[in-house]
Formats: C-alpha cells, sequence, structure tokens
C-alpha cells in the first residue's frame, strides 16, 4: 500500500525519545505518521477521535498509551467504590464508542504494549472488557516474549497470531556519550575507583528502591558506592530514601528530575545498573543501560529474562531470599569483567536499531490492514 497513513497516541513520558524516534523513522521510510500537535500528553484527551481524523482518515491508529482511557483512582471506601466503578464504565464506554466508530470508517486498531501487569493488575479492568479489547484489536505489538503470552491470555485472544514482537529499539545515539568513567564521577564527585551501582530513573515503590538499598547496605563492601538517580513519586517516597542513607558515605543521591544531557554522567559513571523491579512490563531502563555498554542487575523473569542473559547481566531468582545481594556480591567479586559484560551488552542491543524496528512495525501494520475483521 503507497501511502500508509498512521495516527499515533503516544506515551506521555515528555523527554523519552523514543516518540520523536519513531515518528522520524516512519516518515523516513514513506508513512505518513502524525499525532498530537505538541507530541505530548499530559492528560489523556478521552475524545481522542477528533484528533484523529483531524488531518483526514488514516489507515490505522497505533496506541502506545491505553489503560488511562479507561481507568480511574482507586477507591479508598465502600460509598466511593460505586462512584469509582461507575466512572470507570463511563470512561470504557467512551472508550469503545470512539473505537467502534473507527472500525467502521475501516481504519485498524493497534495497540504497542509499553505497559501490561504494573496497570492491568487487580482491578484495573474487568475480565469482560479485556474480551472486548482483544476481539476489536487488529493488532498488538509487544517489545517480548513474556509479555505477548500474557496479553493472549488477559485479552482472552482466539488469534494469537495477532499479536508480535518487536524489540524496544536501542537508545545508541540519543543521548550524549562522551565523557569517560573518570570524567563522569569527578564530575558527579563520585570515588574514582571501586565499584558504582547505579539505580536510575523515576523512582516508584515498585520498582525495588529500598530492597536496592538495604542489599547494598548488607553487602557491606569497602570499595563499593550506591549512586541514585531519579526523582522520586513524591515527599514520603523521598523522606524515606533518606532516612534510609542517613550517615552513609558511600550511597550517592540526586533526588531530581535528571536532564537529557546529564545522562551520560550518571551512565558512565557506574559498572552496574541495578533494578530490582517488583511490578514491570518493559524497561526503557534496561535498553538504556545496554546502549551505554553497561551491566544489568535484575530478576530472572519476564522482560529482563527474556532481554537480558548471563554473558551480560547478574540475573536472580526472586524466591530466594536475599537474591539481590547475592548478585550484586557476584558483581563485585567479578569487577575486573564487567567491562568486557558491558561491551557484550552493548553489542547485543545494536541489533535493535531504529532502521529494523521500524521495518517490523511497519510490517505489522500492512498484515493489520489486510487480516479480515473479527467478529464480536
Amino acid at each position: 500500500m503507497e501511502n500508509l497513513k498512521v495516527f499515533l497516541i503516544l506515551s506521555k513520558l515528555a523527554n523519552n525519545p523514543y516518540k520523536d524516534s519513531l515518528l522520524i523513522n516512519l516518515k523516513n521510510k514513506g508513512v505518513y505518521a502524525t499525532t498530537d500537535s505538541d507530541n505530548t500528553y499530559s492528560r489523556v484527551k478521552i475524545f481522542f477521535i477528533k484528533q484523529v481524523l483531524r488531518n483526514g482518515k488514516p489507515d490505522i491508529l497505533n496506541f502506545h498509551l491505553l489503560h488511562d482511557f479507561f481507568v480511574y483512582k482507586k477507591a479508598h471506601n465502600r460509598i466511593y467504590f460505586y462512584y469509582y466503578d461507575l466512572i470507570r464504565f463511563i470512561k470504557f464506554s467512551i472508550f469503545i464508542s470512539q473505537i467502534l466508530i473507527l472500525k467502521i470508517m475501516k481504519i485498524k486498531i493497534l495497540w504497542t504494549v509499553h505497559e501490561w501487569h504494573d496497570k492491568y493488575g487487580g482491578n484495573h479492568i474487568h475480565k469482560r472488557w479485556a474480551t472486548i479489547l482483544g476481539k476489536l484489536l487488529d493488532g498488538i505489538i509487544t517489545h517480548c516474549d513474556t509479555t505477548r503470552k500474557d496479553v493472549i491470555k488477559g485479552l482472552n485472544l482466539e488469534k494469537s497470531s495477532k499479536v508480535f514482537v518487536v524489540p524496544h529499539a536501542n537508545y545508541i545515539g540519543s543521548y550524549k556519550n562522551q565523557v569517560s568513567q573518570l570524567e563522569s564521577r569527578k564530575i558527579l564527585n563520585l570515588p574514582t575507583d571501586g565499584l558504582v551501582f547505579l539505580f536510575f530513573g523515576n523512582i516508584f515503590p515498585s520498582k525495588g528502591i529500598i530492597e536496592a538499598i538495604d542489599s547494598f547496605i548488607k553487602l557491606q563492601s569497602s570499595k563499593a558506592s550506591l549512586l541514585i538517580a531519579g526523582r522520586p513519586v513524591d515527599e514520603k517516597m523521598e523522606k524515606l530514601i533518606k532516612n534510609k542513607i542517613e550517615g552513609r558515605n558511600n550511597i550517592f543521591l540526586f533526588l531530581k528530575e535528571i536532564s537529557d544531557d546529564e545522562i551520560q554522567f550518571y551512565m558512565n559513571s557506574c559498572d552496574c545498573i541495578l533494578q530490582p523491579y517488583k511490578v514491570f512490563t518493559t524497561s526503557g531502563v534496561t535498553i538504556l543501560s545496554m546502549s551505554f555498554g553497561k551491566v544489568c542487575i535484575a530478576p530472572r523473569v519476564g522482560y529482563f529474562n527474556d532481554v537480558l542473559d548471563e554473558a551480560g547481566s547478574f540475573l536472580y531468582d526472586t524466591s530466594y531470599e536475599d537474591g539481590l545481594l547475592k548478585a550484586m556480591k557476584l558483581a563485585d567479586e567479578n569487577h575486573k569483567y564487567l567491562a568486557e559484560m558491558g561491551k557484550y551488552n552493548l553489542q547485543k542491543v545494536q541489533q535493535w536499531n531504529w532502521n529494523y524496528v521500524t521495518d517490523e512495525i511497519i510490517k505489522i501494520f500492512h498484515t493489520s490492514i489486510n487480516r479480515q475483521e473479527s467478529r464480536l
């Protein structure tokens, strides 16, 4: 099909280069790709159909953000619960009504899944709603095989063939990477020698920050340091972190939004990236770490297990007590091999470049267009 037209509803992440890279690479390959005019979604637009049709009827509507259209803040008491459930039902009905209109207009609906377990647990989506979504979506793109299987089961899909796996594109070249490890450590006032663990990115309890701090303290390594860089979700989280590390001179805090130009300092200063996440679907931090040639320490489950391996990472079993601590001890004991392990990760992530990823996405677009309609 010539002049394929795609409208993208993208993530709310304001500073992530993923969005711009996706748009640019689609356009470079002849796809007429458009999105919201400011390319950000600080607030989800519940009535999105006008935006989708603003520049004429597209062939495809590709959601990269879905759950916010039909979830609502969780109820805290019985009386409020009924109001909460009603609002969610209304939002879902509005969402589905617009999808049905677009499908009547022969527009294919795709979803690129960046969040699944972390947003679809508990009461976030009713089972019947999930089945309806599964019927209406013409194609689903996941970033790993584990999520693909979870989505097939969770949406009660009869046709698993419409769920695809496309790797998360790397971040090589997306950020400055000109400063050495020694220079980076001097800029951040870190010890110039010894092992540095980094916990990077927005800080939520579900990312295991407290477990990371506790495990580092138990490590009791005289030459190791822990660097924490990112914005806490709230003041309570920030206070908890500061109380945890009080009196320790080998834990360094940069509790703030990290600018694009600063990312290289944090990435290049460290040896290992800690990702003791308890709830997750995809991890951009993993791809970012690999793009900077860094070793990852993460649980041996889901996305991490699919993307990482022992040659470039220390993966631990979450069912074992102190699994994270044991992985950190292994990293400390194998400090001299970490640089080579990081190079392996860099080499591995190079294959997931935007040229390859965009080609795969376009193939899925065409497959979805040619696919016969499903019936509810």
